[in-house]
């Protein structure tokens, strides 16, 4: 009886490592769907969009010169592009086996896999203004046929966007709050419920899901404007493959891991005190 119950430990823990070993790939071959999805370039400047949004803030009125210096200079730092690489590929590593990274690379390298990261990159690096590129999109779908809007709305299905960027701004949102609550001294912690706070942005996740999809249906007829519908349903029909479908779920999770882990280090870091102005 004790020889089978030990039999049955070592038999599921070498399956477990199996499972492991499957599921990882190395840091390299990361980095090179991270530079080939072109996810490498779209990860620059991050931090000026977190700039963006605290020049936007209205907490900011309330804050004195150095105080926001100190938090620019905190966004900098926590989501500077090397950091940011550096934990989506540790992230992505975990999440394919080889099968899957090996065919979503030989995509990468066709003429319209090249094609659709450039596009992408070009859109990234554009910097447009956000009002202007969904007015822009807007536009693109409402003069486009019924055959490219349809093949449009599969790619945001596809590439699960909306869900990935409703779970991001969850994840965003709980990472920042729970930096601040892990830097608050202890009696100040017990009159905040993470738990609480997380199931309450979880019940807005339909509609942020459903908010997401207009924009990133939006985003997509502006960014592959120039792209042919031959082109898009190859991408589509790349993403619909089991080793595509799998990149795609990764390649969010990454970026969620990355931003999430990055927006906590932020909220750790607004409580210090400013110095005096």
């Amino acid at each position: 009886m004790k020889n089978n119950v030990k039999n049955t430990i070592a038999g599921v823990f070498l399956t477990l490592i199996q499972t492991w070993a499957v599921a990882q790939i190395s840091p390299e071959v990361a980095e090179a769907l991270t530079r080939k999805s072109g996810t490498w370039t779209q990860l620059e400047n991050t931090n000026l969009q977190v700039r963006a949004g605290l020049a936007q803030s209205p907490l900011r009125t309330q804050l004195g010169p150095r105080e926001i210096e100190r938090l620019e200079q905190l966004a900098d730092d926590v989501f500077s592009t090397p950091k940011l690489r550096q934990s989506f590929i540790q992230g992505l590593s975990q999440s394919l086996n080889a099968l899957q990274s090996k065919e979503s690379l030989r995509w990468y390298d066709s003429p319209t896999g090249k094609l659709i990261t450039a596009t992408e990159e070009a859109a990234s690096a554009a910097g447009a203004d956000m009002n202007a590129m969904l007015e822009d999109g807007n536009d693109a779908l409402n003069t486009a046929s019924e055959k490219r809007r349809i093949l449009l709305s599969r790619l945001v299905t596809v590439t699960r966007s909306a869900e990935g960027l409703a779970t991001m701004q969850i994840n965003l949102a709980t990472g920042v709050v729970r930096g601040v609550y892990s830097a608050l001294p202890a009696s100040s912690q017990a009159s905040v419920d993470m738990d609480e706070f997380r199931k309450a942005l979880a019940l807005q996740r339909p509609q942020m899901v459903a908010t997401m999809r207009g924009f990133s249906l939006s985003m997509f007829a502006w960014m592959y404007k120039s792209v042919s519908d031959k082109d898009l349903e190859s991408y589509a029909k790349f993403l619909s493959s089991k080793s595509g479908a799998a990149l795609s779920i990764a390649l969010i999770d990454a970026l969620d891991y990355a931003l999430t882990d990055a927006a906590k280090a932020f909220g750790q870091g607004i409580p210090k005190p400013a110095s005096p102005i």
